[in-house]
């Protein structure tokens, strides 16, 4: 599975409600890290970033 910016903005969201935490606060922290991961990497990297990313929110 490829893992999108929407993928990762979506886990964040599901983390924020299963952790009784701030959707909007998840969503923005999400999006500030992809914007950051964005401006550093490209290719196989924004890749391998967006996975790591995506994992942080769905395994804790």
């Amino acid at each position: 599975m490829e893992i999108t910016e929407v993928s990762v903005i979506r886990a964040a969201r599901e983390w924020a409600a299963k952790n009784d935490q701030d959707d909007a606060q998840a969503v923005i922290d999400a999006a500030d890290a992809i914007g950051k991961i964005r401006y550093r990497f490209t290719g196989d990297e924004y890749q391998k970033a967006l996975k790591v990313l995506y994992q942080r929110f769905t395994e804790s």
